[in-house]
């Protein structure tokens, strides 16, 4: 490759790039492009295309292009990563397993991907090694708030209460502003049918992200179970305010009619 040729796939990168933040997606895809003009080979500018893609929804081609990446470097670990991301939203929780697998040969210490392994293995159904990939993910970064949560959700599964709201606890110490940990500790309590301690843990989230729609649904259900069907029914209304066509808000929303309309 020539000299001019290096400095123009350079400079093409680094164009791509900066549109890529500024969320100019066509025409950073159209600089990676470009790059691979000049040099087919370039991994980096396939995975630049794989990760401008994904942010286009275009999930098929993004794979693609993370694909042609690994032909040409198989051990390239964020695309290994970002791939199996893609294949999780996809639905796709076996090949995805098998991404984060290759992922973590090539890196035994990325915490995501050990929290997205646990995440795949935790649809398909294996609940214990999905717990073991996120104590993975804990003891390599004990700050993971998200592993935290994960590991919380799938304790609730087991009935291990107590623990799970451990979990949720420590999410929430570690950040404060992340309102799934107040939602999930909220379902232990409904669970346990504190249901006082669930509507503080509900508001808490709703505080925290007020056009949270599983906080609103749940907090809803809550005042349902003791009673309180107009305060039920006023959560399903605001659910219905953020989003019109929530199906759950609907049906909620409706079933809670039939009891007040009947009292």
């Amino acid at each position: 490759m020539g000299l001019f040729n290096r400095s123009n796939k350079n400079s093409l990168i680094k164009k791509g790039y900066k549109l890529f933040n500024q969320g100019n997606y066509q025409e950073a895809l159209e600089c990676n492009d470009k790059v691979l003009e000049i040099d087919i080979r370039n991994v980096e500018a396939m995975f630049n295309k794989g990760l401008i893609l994904s942010k286009l929804e275009k999930y098929n081609e993004a794979i693609d292009n993370y694909d042609d990446a690994l032909k040409i470097d198989p051990e390239y670990g964020d695309a290994l990563y970002n791939k199996g991301v893609i294949l999780g939203k996809l639905g796709n929780h076996q090949k995805a397993l098998e991404t984060f697998n290759r992922n973590l040969k090539v890196d035994s210490k990325n915490v995501f991907a050990w929290n997205n392994k646990g995440a795949a293995l935790e649809k398909l159904g294996n609940i214990k090694e999905a717990i073991n990939c996120y104590d993975k993910a804990l003891k390599l970064d004990p700050s993971f708030t998200k592993a935290w949560d994960n590991k919380g959700v799938l304790l609730i599964e087991q009935e291990k209460y107590q623990d799970a709201i451990n979990c949720f606890d420590k999410a929430i110490e570690l950040h404060p502003n992340f309102n799934y940990p107040w939602i999930n500790k909220g379902l232990v309590f409904l669970e346990q049918e504190k249901y006082l301690e669930a509507i503080n843990c509900f508001d808490k989230a709703i505080e925290l992200d007020p056009k949270n729609i599983t906080a609103r649904l749940n907090k809803g259900l809550t005042l349902e179970e003791i009673g309180k069907p107009q305060e039920s029914l006023k959560c399903y209304n605001k659910v219905l305010d953020i989003d019109p066509n929530n199906e759950n808000g609907k049906n909620a929303k409706e079933k809670i009619l039939l009891i007040i309309n009947k009292d």
